[in-house]
């Protein structure tokens, strides 16, 4: 049954526009909001350590309360961090990069094995979609993010993320996935 696999492939390739439009655009948002370049390219840095962190985060909660629930969640989560960026200043605003990164790559991890536990015959297709084509469709989703900007303004591009996190969110609440799925070895 692909149905599963392809609502965390789509809620996938949004939560990868995301991502990429996060390091694309908000160093420019940083610097027009007054950081000096080197300090704003620092935060999205740290944005990425923090999204590792939780990736392994993620994936140790949900061996232990389930994939599903963590996916939506962090997600979820994702939303105000991000908006709480565009909407604070100094080390609140600082906070909540770190924060956004934190759980929005928190679900990274916990859909690709989500949909390795669905389709466990297929696990190098399934890989090579989520780790391929979802993150360069993700890649694409810039472009027209830029194409916003361009058109609206940045604020008008950073405006739409959390709508897609959402979109994301209610695609991975969605997927027919048991809570629990043990692995055939």
């Amino acid at each position: 049954n692909w149905k599963p696999v392809i609502l965390l492939f789509a809620g996938s390739t949004l939560r990868s526009w995301v991502t990429f439009g996060a390091m694309t655009f908000l160093p420019t948002y940083l610097v027009l909001s007054g950081y000096p370049l080197l300090e704003a390219t620092f935060f999205i840095s740290a944005m990425l350590l923090a999204g590792v962190c939780g990736q392994l985060t993620g994936g140790f909660i949900s061996d232990r309360v389930g994939r599903k629930p963590i996916a939506v969640a962090t997600t979820l989560c994702s939303i105000p961090a991000f908006a709480a960026i565009l909407l604070t200043q100094g080390s609140l605003q600082v906070a909540s990069i770190l924060c956004f990164g934190f759980f929005l790559w928190a679900s990274f991890s916990v859909t690709i094995a989500m949909a390795h536990e669905l389709m466990p015959s297929r696990i190098g297709l399934i890989s090579g979609l989520f780790m391929g084509i979802a993150m360069g469709a993700g890649g694409i989703g810039v472009s027209v993010s830029g194409a916003i900007a361009d058109h609206f303004g940045l604020e008008a591009t950073l405006s739409v993320f959390p709508v897609l996190i959402l979109i994301a969110a209610l695609l991975f609440a969605v997927v027919g996935y048991p809570r629990r799925v043990v692995m055939e070895t």
